[in-house]
């Protein structure tokens, strides 16, 4: 059995992986970040479970060699945990992804990202474009060959405080969240 666990940045991947690999007893392999480690993977390894949320991208490729989890957390929370990591540079790299592995889908015809200098707005606003683009893939390509793995299902998922965000950051999300659902309708 191979199990890959990708989806959301900060959605639980690395503990869902963990959880599965436990109650399958598969070798854990914590956050592969590149296909040349999976196929490597694939030729020595009889069993494991992988997390790999910078793959989600290749989500369709890694359905041909074992069983997809995505993983999803509630948006809100998710940005508030990619800011406290400091995860925006990141976002940049896994959107690029997306883009060279769906160059030719026309959702990125509609994508228009006003790249603001500003720290707080840049960066919830190019996390919230991540979020949606995810999302927009996960629903149009993904779904039908993988599994939800909900955070918030989990029994091991504790609600943690520093979750919130600030009243502008609200704001920021929400707006960019609406700009950005409605060029990635599905």
């Amino acid at each position: 059995m191979k199990i890959f666990v990708t989806g959301f940045h900060r959605a639980g991947t690395r503990n869902g992986a963990r959880e599965l690999s436990r109650k399958y007893n598969l070798t854990l392999f914590p956050e592969v970040g590149d296909m040349g480690r999976i196929y490597e993977l694939l030729l020595t390894e009889k069993a494991f479970a992988v997390s790999c949320p910078r793959l989600a991208h290749k989500s369709l490729e890694l359905s041909k060699h074992g069983t997809v989890f995505w993983a999803v957390r509630n948006r809100r929370d998710t940005l508030a945990s990619m800011r406290k990591i400091g995860f925006d540079i990141d976002s940049f790299d896994l959107l690029k992804g997306f883009h060279n592995e769906f160059q030719c889908d026309p959702v990125w015809d509609k994508i228009e990202y006003d790249g603001s200098d500003d720290l707080y707005h840049g960066f919830i606003a190019h996390s919230a474009l991540l979020f949606s683009i995810k999302n927009y893939f996960y629903e149009k390509y993904f779904k039908a060959v993988s599994s939800l793995l909900i955070l918030e299902d989990q029994p091991y998922y504790r609600p943690r405080e520093y979750n919130n965000l600030s009243v502008i950051e609200e704001k920021i999300l929400l707006e960019a969240t609406k700009k950005y659902e409605r060029a990635c309708m599905v």
